[in-house]
Protein backbone atom coordinates (compact mmCIF):
# COMPACT_ATOMS: atom_id res chain seq x y z
CA UNK A 1 0.00 0.00 0.00
CA UNK A 2 1.27 3.50 -0.93
CA UNK A 3 1.30 6.43 0.90
CA UNK A 4 -1.43 7.70 -0.83
CA UNK A 5 -3.45 4.84 -0.63
CA UNK A 6 -3.56 5.24 2.77
CA UNK A 7 -4.53 8.51 2.88
CA UNK A 8 -7.39 7.13 0.27
CA UNK A 9 -8.26 4.89 3.38
CA UNK A 10 -7.74 7.26 6.23
CA UNK A 11 -9.88 9.93 4.68
CA UNK A 12 -12.37 7.94 3.80
CA UNK A 13 -12.80 5.93 6.97
CA UNK A 14 -16.09 5.37 8.06
CA UNK A 15 -15.42 5.10 11.83
CA UNK A 16 -16.26 8.13 13.73
CA UNK A 17 -13.78 8.39 16.14
CA UNK A 18 -10.72 8.17 14.16
CA UNK A 19 -8.58 6.28 11.27
CA UNK A 20 -9.00 3.14 10.72
CA UNK A 21 -6.19 0.73 13.58
CA UNK A 22 -3.39 -0.30 11.10
CA UNK A 23 -1.43 -3.80 12.03
CA UNK A 24 2.41 -3.19 12.56
CA UNK A 25 2.76 -4.85 9.52
CA UNK A 26 0.28 -2.92 7.70
CA UNK A 27 2.54 -0.16 8.59
CA UNK A 28 6.56 -1.39 8.36
CA UNK A 29 5.00 -2.26 4.67
CA UNK A 30 4.89 1.32 4.06
CA UNK A 31 7.39 2.66 6.51
CA UNK A 32 10.10 0.29 6.63
CA UNK A 33 12.07 2.01 9.26
CA UNK A 34 9.24 3.22 11.78
CA UNK A 35 9.78 1.09 14.58
CA UNK A 36 13.50 0.89 14.53
CA UNK A 37 14.61 3.16 17.05
CA UNK A 38 18.31 2.22 16.48
CA UNK A 39 20.70 5.19 15.98
CA UNK A 40 22.71 5.50 13.39
CA UNK A 41 26.08 4.17 13.31
CA UNK A 42 29.09 6.45 12.49
CA UNK A 43 29.40 5.08 9.11
CA UNK A 44 25.63 5.83 8.52
CA UNK A 45 26.30 9.66 10.25
CA UNK A 46 28.96 9.59 7.68
CA UNK A 47 26.83 8.61 4.90
CA UNK A 48 23.89 11.01 6.07
CA UNK A 49 26.36 13.72 6.40
CA UNK A 50 27.60 13.32 2.33
CA UNK A 51 23.86 13.14 1.41
CA UNK A 52 23.02 16.57 3.47
CA UNK A 53 26.27 17.96 1.88
CA UNK A 54 25.72 17.26 -1.52
CA UNK A 55 24.50 19.98 -4.24
CA UNK A 56 20.63 19.51 -4.29
CA UNK A 57 21.05 17.43 -1.21
CA UNK A 58 18.05 14.18 -0.54
CA UNK A 59 16.38 17.33 1.66
CA UNK A 60 12.83 15.66 1.83
CA UNK A 61 13.93 11.94 0.82
CA UNK A 62 15.48 10.84 3.91
CA UNK A 63 14.16 7.46 6.09
CA UNK A 64 12.67 7.90 9.33
CA UNK A 65 15.97 6.87 11.19
CA UNK A 66 17.88 9.25 8.88
CA UNK A 67 15.34 11.88 9.54
CA UNK A 68 15.52 11.04 13.55
CA UNK A 69 19.16 11.32 13.46
CA UNK A 70 19.13 15.20 11.60
CA UNK A 71 19.20 17.28 13.81
CA UNK A 72 22.26 15.64 16.06
CA UNK A 73 24.41 16.10 13.40
CA UNK A 74 25.45 19.71 13.89
CA UNK A 75 27.16 21.45 11.06
CA UNK A 76 26.99 19.81 7.65
CA UNK A 77 29.79 21.65 5.97
CA UNK A 78 33.19 20.81 5.99
CA UNK A 79 35.83 22.78 8.41
CA UNK A 80 38.15 23.66 5.45
CA UNK A 81 34.21 25.11 3.55
CA UNK A 82 33.69 26.80 6.67
CA UNK A 83 37.56 27.87 6.76
CA UNK A 84 37.08 29.26 3.23
CA UNK A 85 33.77 31.33 4.02
CA UNK A 86 35.32 32.91 6.95
CA UNK A 87 38.79 34.01 4.99
CA UNK A 88 36.09 35.43 2.47
CA UNK A 89 34.09 37.59 4.82
CA UNK A 90 37.07 38.56 6.93
CA UNK A 91 38.26 40.18 3.95
CA UNK A 92 35.42 42.61 3.24
CA UNK A 93 36.96 45.53 5.38
CA UNK A 94 36.51 49.16 4.33
CA UNK A 95 33.75 47.67 2.01
CA UNK A 96 30.63 49.47 1.15
CA UNK A 97 28.12 49.61 4.74
CA UNK A 98 26.09 47.07 3.30
CA UNK A 99 29.10 44.79 2.31
CA UNK A 100 30.29 45.16 6.06
CA UNK A 101 26.65 44.48 7.53
CA UNK A 102 26.25 41.73 5.24
CA UNK A 103 29.79 40.38 6.22
CA UNK A 104 29.36 40.95 10.18
CA UNK A 105 26.10 38.82 10.03
CA UNK A 106 27.48 35.77 8.23
CA UNK A 107 30.57 35.81 10.50
CA UNK A 108 28.65 35.81 13.87
CA UNK A 109 26.18 33.42 12.26
CA UNK A 110 29.36 31.24 11.63
CA UNK A 111 30.89 31.71 15.31
CA UNK A 112 27.75 31.14 17.13
CA UNK A 113 26.81 28.17 14.97
CA UNK A 114 30.66 26.29 15.94
CA UNK A 115 30.28 27.61 19.51
CA UNK A 116 33.04 30.27 19.70
CA UNK A 117 31.09 33.53 19.95
CA UNK A 118 31.07 35.03 23.48
CA UNK A 119 27.34 34.47 24.38
CA UNK A 120 24.79 31.75 23.89
CA UNK A 121 22.30 33.98 22.41
CA UNK A 122 21.31 33.97 19.11
CA UNK A 123 22.87 36.19 16.90
CA UNK A 124 19.43 37.65 15.64
CA UNK A 125 16.71 36.83 18.57
CA UNK A 126 18.91 37.59 21.61
CA UNK A 127 17.40 34.23 22.84
CA UNK A 128 19.88 31.73 24.72
CA UNK A 129 20.71 28.36 22.43
CA UNK A 130 18.97 25.29 24.30
CA UNK A 131 22.24 23.42 23.18
CA UNK A 132 25.70 24.66 22.90
CA UNK A 133 26.84 24.59 20.30
CA UNK A 134 23.44 25.24 19.14
CA UNK A 135 21.68 22.45 16.87
CA UNK A 136 19.12 22.34 14.70
CA UNK A 137 16.36 23.42 16.85
CA UNK A 138 17.94 26.49 17.50
CA UNK A 139 19.14 27.42 13.96
CA UNK A 140 15.61 26.65 13.16
CA UNK A 141 14.24 29.70 15.32
CA UNK A 142 16.93 31.93 14.43
CA UNK A 143 15.37 31.09 10.78
CA UNK A 144 11.96 32.15 11.93
CA UNK A 145 12.92 34.79 13.82
CA UNK A 146 14.65 36.11 10.42
CA UNK A 147 11.60 35.81 9.06
CA UNK A 148 9.27 37.50 11.21
CA UNK A 149 11.75 40.50 10.69
CA UNK A 150 11.62 40.57 7.03
CA UNK A 151 7.66 40.11 7.28
CA UNK A 152 7.88 42.93 9.59
CA UNK A 153 6.34 40.79 12.68
CA UNK A 154 8.47 42.40 14.95
CA UNK A 155 8.77 45.86 15.79
CA UNK A 156 11.06 48.04 14.08
CA UNK A 157 13.10 49.56 17.07
CA UNK A 158 14.31 45.79 17.81
CA UNK A 159 15.04 45.02 14.08
CA UNK A 160 18.77 43.81 13.53
CA UNK A 161 19.81 45.81 10.33
CA UNK A 162 18.01 43.78 7.29
CA UNK A 163 21.90 43.02 5.48
CA UNK A 164 23.02 41.34 9.01
CA UNK A 165 20.19 39.35 9.85
CA UNK A 166 20.60 38.11 6.25
CA UNK A 167 24.25 37.33 6.80
CA UNK A 168 23.09 35.57 10.00
CA UNK A 169 20.54 33.50 7.85
CA UNK A 170 22.71 33.01 4.93
CA UNK A 171 25.19 31.29 7.07
CA UNK A 172 22.92 29.46 8.90
CA UNK A 173 21.10 27.97 6.68
CA UNK A 174 24.16 27.42 4.33
CA UNK A 175 26.47 25.40 7.64
CA UNK A 176 23.34 23.50 8.32
CA UNK A 177 22.69 22.35 4.88
CA UNK A 178 18.97 23.83 5.46
CA UNK A 179 20.07 25.03 1.21
CA UNK A 180 22.57 24.81 -1.10
CA UNK A 181 23.32 28.75 -1.14
CA UNK A 182 27.15 29.41 0.50
CA UNK A 183 27.45 32.98 1.32
CA UNK A 184 29.42 35.26 -0.97
CA UNK A 185 30.42 38.84 0.12
CA UNK A 186 28.38 41.69 -1.89
CA UNK A 187 30.51 43.63 -4.18
CA UNK A 188 30.98 46.86 -3.49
Amino acid sequence: MSAAELTVMIMSSPAADGPPEMSRAEIEAIFPDFFDERPLSSQEKEELRALLNAPGGPRGHLTIRQRRARPSLGIIRSPQAVSAVVQDFERTRGSSYDAETYARGVLTGVWWAIGKSETRAGPISGDPAEQWPPDLGDVYHETRVALDLAEGRIRPEMRPPRRYVEGVEDALCWLFALNDYRPVPIQA
